[in-house]
Formats: structure tokens, C-alpha cells, sequence
């Protein structure tokens, strides 16, 4: 029996004496004795001040007490996990909260409440001088075409087929400095949808094409409207009634259609095909003819007039004669 208390003493004296070279107290706090001191913890080979090799657990009675703390040496920015919250930080003085998890699951940044799963939404962005998220390639070799960044929504199909997706991605126009923002949506994998709507760096938008050809709105396909207003540029043809217009006589028209198969100022089939029709001068130049037209009619009228007027005077001489 002494014999065991002796050995135990000498163990624990060893014990202590081990610690105390390893370990320091100052303040109440512990600290490792030399900078180059580890701690490992199920490893014999820490790589690190303070190696785990496992899991650890952390609990508390009060859930407004910090469970852990990570924070740098000049305390710039801190990581702090409480029962109920993750929240980062950034400490200049005042500590400034920018990121945070809820227990339930949501995600806010510059939010301390953003709004719960019952409203939908798990992540929420609040700023004083608004929101925004930048995602930046640095890649300054980005060849035409290649991928920048993206925002894309998934929903998987209970039913076994391909899931359905919806997105932007931005894409290198010429260089780097410009990019193409393509919007589609679709089913298949995110990489193969075709973008059905694109806008190009200058403004120019595109559905169902890829090329506007400067155009700042370009359709492949139909498209309807309860009413379209086209601000036209040029004159409008009211030109046509103005005293010095200089009218066609209808011999000189009917030798141009001869000629050309088409009305003068009107395009012809092979120029609409190949240059299409624009709107607004296309109306005002059909608009041209209804008043070269409306001229002509005023002119036919004034000419069956005066027709009208010889006759009746042709009608008086005859039954002059007849009664003689």
C-alpha cells in the first residue's frame, strides 16, 4: 500500500511537472509556454497549435452565449456560432454583423431576420444602399463565347423526367470587357439550354436569336400586341399635298410598274426578303400612295365634271337642233 502512494505521488509529480513546462496560467487563462507548442488531440502528430482529429461538442444553458469563436489576431473579422445563430462579422472598433444563419435554416446578409421558410425564402440581402450579389471570373485569357457567371433555378420532376431549369448566365461577347446576358429556361441539364432571350453589351436584345445585327429589339418568330406606337424619324408623307410635290402623271406610273414590277418608292419583293420591312417607313410610304391616290381622284373628279358639264351642253344643242 505505501508503496502505491509512493508511486502514485511520483507520478503525479511528473505529471505536473511535464504540464508546467508545456503549460502556462496567467490571469486565470492558460497558455502554451513557447509559440511552437501543439496540442493534439486523437493524434500524436499535430500539425497545427491545436490538432482534432474527431468531433468535438459544445453546449450551453443560455442560448444567447457564444458557443464558439473564431477570430483573427487583430480581431478584423470573427465567426461566432451561437444555439441558435451563425453570425460573421467584421470588428473595426464596433463590431459590424454582415452574414447570418438562422436555426431555421435561412440565410440573410445584412439582415439579422430574413425572411422565414413560410414566406419561400431562404436567403435574404439588406443593405441601406441596396442589395447585390457580384460573382467575378479572373481570367483575363476569356475567349468569345466562354462562361463568366450565372444565377440558375432548378425544380426537380417527381415523375422521372429531365428537370426543369431556368437561369441568366453571362457570357464573353468580344472580350472580357464585354459580356451577354443570356435568359432561358427549359428542361434538360443546366449547361445544354439554349438561352431564349439575350442582351448583348450594347443594349440590343434578341429572342430566339442570337444575332440583332444592331437592331435593339430582334425576334426569331411571331409576336403579337394589343397595340404597337412607332416614333417615326422621317417626314411623314403629308409632303405629297404641299403645292411644289411633283406628282406622276399615271402613264409615267404605268411605264415604272411595267418596267419594274412594283409601285415607285415602294421596295420590291427581293429587297423586302433580303432587308425586311421596317414599320414605321414602310407606313408612311404606303401612306404616300393613298395621298398620290386621293390626288388622282381629285383630278379623275374634276375631269368627269367637266365631262359631265359638255355633255349637258352637247344634250341642249342636240334638242335644239331637233326642235328646228
Amino acid at each position: 500500500m505505501k508503496k502505491s502512494i509512493i508511486l502514485t505521488s511520483l507520478f503525479l509529480t511528473l505529471f505536473v511537472a511535464f504540464t508546467d513546462a508545456q503549460w502556462v496560467k496567467i490571469g486565470g487563462k492558460i497558455y502554451p509556454t513557447t509559440l511552437a507548442d501543439s496540442v493534439g488531440i486523437g493524434t500524436d502528430d499535430p500539425e497545427s497549435e491545436l490538432h482534432l482529429k474527431g468531433t468535438f461538442k459544445v453546449e450551453h444553458s443560455n442560448s444567447d452565449k457564444t458557443l464558439f469563436k473564431v477570430t483573427s489576431t487583430t480581431g478584423d473579422g470573427i465567426l461566432s456560432i451561437y444555439q441558435n445563430d451563425v453570425i460573421v462579422s467584421q470588428f473595426t472598433g464596433i463590431a459590424t454583423e454582415h452574414s447570418y444563419i438562422t436555426n431555421g435554416g435561412n440565410f440573410g446578409l445584412g439582415t439579422k431576420n430574413p425572411l422565414s421558410l413560410d414566406a419561400g425564402v431562404t436567403h435574404e440581402i439588406s443593405s441601406t444602399t441596396g442589395g447585390e450579389i457580384i460573382l467575378t471570373r479572373n481570367d483575363y485569357q476569356v475567349e468569345i463565347g466562354d462562361f463568366i457567371g450565372g444565377l440558375g433555378f432548378k425544380s426537380e420532376d417527381t415523375s422521372g423526367d429531365e428537370p426543369h431549369y431556368a437561369g441568366i448566365k453571362a457570357r464573353a461577347n468580344a472580350a472580357i470587357s464585354t459580356m451577354n446576358l443570356e435568359f432561358y429556361s427549359g428542361r434538360g441539364s443546366y449547361e445544354a439550354n439554349t438561352p431564349q432571350m439575350i442582351l448583348d453589351s450594347d443594349g440590343n436584345v434578341g429572342i430566339g436569336t442570337y444575332e440583332t445585327n444592331g437592331y435593339k429589339l430582334a425576334v426569331a418568330g411571331k409576336m403579337v400586341a394589343e397595340e404597337v406606337v412607332v416614333a417615326l424619324k422621317a417626314d411623314w408623307a403629308d409632303f405629297v399635298f404641299k403645292k411644289d410635290y411633283k406628282l406622276r402623271n399615271l402613264e409615267e406610273v404605268e411605264n415604272f410598274i411595267e418596267e419594274n414590277n412594283h409601285l415607285p418608292d415602294i421596295p420590291s419583293e427581293k429587297e423586302v426578303k433580303e432587308n425586311g420591312v421596317q414599320i414605321g417607313e414602310m407606313n408612311a410610304k404606303l401612306l404616300q400612295k393613298i395621298e398620290e391616290l386621293t390626288l388622282y381622284m381629285i383630278e379623275m373628279n374634276k375631269e368627269v365634271k367637266a365631262l359631265k358639264n359638255e355633255n349637258e351642253i352637247l344634250k341642249e344643242e342636240i334638242n335644239t337642233l331637233k326642235t328646228q
